[in-house]
């Protein structure tokens, strides 16, 4: 409904009634919005969790960069709204707000630990330095924030999955080496 309609549009009511059950009943496990998108965002980050638990098993270090985007999509997508509603959430709700920002933390000191294993492996050029890594996964960071922001719930996913795959792994092919290079090529 949230992804549908946005936050702001939907009330408690319209979630009750759509899930079958009363308002009372609601309310007393959810008080308030801001407990349903907080166990939203718990939920979503769960999910995240056991995707990235699946890229890094058994996985190369490129393998892990490049399967990245491609294993996390569907759950970005599942909570679009997130991304839709985040001024909204900013504004009104600073805890969910926090927890978003501490799991865009933690995203990309994951991916700036793989970038310096891509360096010691020899993937990665050694001549780009902490604040280019750290540039570059601002830009990661926006480039997803903005791609999720401008979806509709009901677009071909397939295909956005493929750009969203193509955009995100794009940003890191100048920064590797000849065989890293060819290593990306062949995955």
């Amino acid at each position: 409904m949230f992804n549908r309609a946005g936050i702001k549009s939907v009330s408690l009511r319209d979630i009750a009634k759509k899930i079958g059950i009363s308002y009372g009943n609601l309310t007393y496990h959810y008080p308030n919005k801001e407990n349903i998108i907080t166990w939203l965002c718990v939920q979503m980050m769960e999910e995240l969790d056991k995707a990235n638990k699946v890229i890094r098993n058994g996985n190369s270090t490129l393998e892990t960069v490049i399967k990245s985007p491609e294993l996390t999509f569907d759950v970005l997508y599942k909570y679009l709204f997130l991304f839709q509603d985040s001024v909204e959430i900013t504004r009104n709700y600073a805890s969910i707000s926090v927890m978003l920002k501490q799991l865009i933390s933690a995203g990309k000191a994951d991916h700036f630990n793989l970038y310096n294993e891509l360096k010691e492996q020899g993937l990665f050029r050694l001549d780009i330095g902490e604040s280019e890594i750290n540039y570059l996964l601002d830009i990661q960071a926006d480039l997803k924030n903005m791609f999720f922001m401008n979806l509709a719930d009901n677009e071909n996913r397939k295909s956005l999955k493929q750009d969203y795959i193509y955009y995100v792994n794009g940003l890191i092919y100048p920064y590797l080496t000849n065989k890293g290079l060819k290593l990306f090529e062949n995955k």
